[in-house]
């Protein structure tokens, strides 16, 4: 096995890399996650398993442009965590992966209460050992809503991404349904779908499924012109 070749790029995840979209909502001020996922096996190595652990962090800020435009800018940094187990030795070095990204969302409000929004994210991701072209990426949105009841909101558009030379156009449902006070649904299709349950005024609870991940551009030397 080639190492150079397995190993130039690693995705952690396939899938849509586009975030949810922008809709007429506004993204928060300031937001910041972490997530654990479970160690999973490794088709490529026998006996070989990796746990990825990711944190988020994000910040926007709003600028008023008229009475129904809004334009906000952001910046967001996303990192993976990899515990490798049962692996070659080189592999053990693919530890940190840095995405870090310049948001810009464009929110236009219609007559007959469309709304319409448009972002781009320009991104670096990678080991960031060494930053080249292989290292940027691209994500844009397109999206126009209207909410068609108190309970239902419904939109469409379109969905771009751009790494490493390959360009992924795909189209974009979004509903929201909201039946009860206790209960509601979210779809962003392909990408993501979500049942809440709200209990009180502080807990939501409920399961949901989505499609996410980022691709890195590995540039640590000792990795890319290794063989064995």
């Amino acid at each position: 096995m080639r190492f150079k070749h397995t190993f130039q790029f690693i995705v952690i995840a396939l899938g849509i890399w586009a975030s949810r979209p922008a809709l007429a909502q506004f993204p928060d001020l300031v937001e910041v996650s972490a997530q654990y996922l479970p160690a999973v096996e490794l088709r490529d190595i026998e006996g070989g398993n990796a746990q990825v652990s990711s944190y988020d962090g994000s910040i926007n800020i709003p600028l008023v442009l008229g009475e129904t435009t809004f334009l906000i800018p952001g910046l967001s940094y996303h990192a993976d965590s990899i515990a490798f187990d049962g692996v070659p030795e080189e592999l053990n070095r693919l530890r940190l992966f840095h995405s870090v990204s310049l948001p810009l969302l464009f929110v236009q409000l219609l007559p007959e209460d469309w709304a319409f929004s448009a972002r781009i994210a320009p991104t670096l991701a990678g080991d960031f050992a060494a930053i080249d072209s292989q290292t940027y990426q691209m994500s844009a949105l397109a999206m126009a809503t209207r909410p068609f009841s108190a309970r239902v909101v419904f939109g469409f558009g379109a969905i771009v991404s751009f790494s490493f030379g390959e360009l992924l156009p795909l189209p974009a449902l979004y509903l929201d349904w909201t039946p009860t006070p206790w209960f509601r649904f979210e779809s962003f299709l392909p990408a993501l779908a979500q049942a809440s349950f709200i209990v009180g005024d502080r807990l939501v609870v409920g399961p949901r499924f989505d499609i996410s991940g980022n691709e890195y551009a590995v540039r640590d030397a000792a990795i890319t012109n290794c063989s064995a």
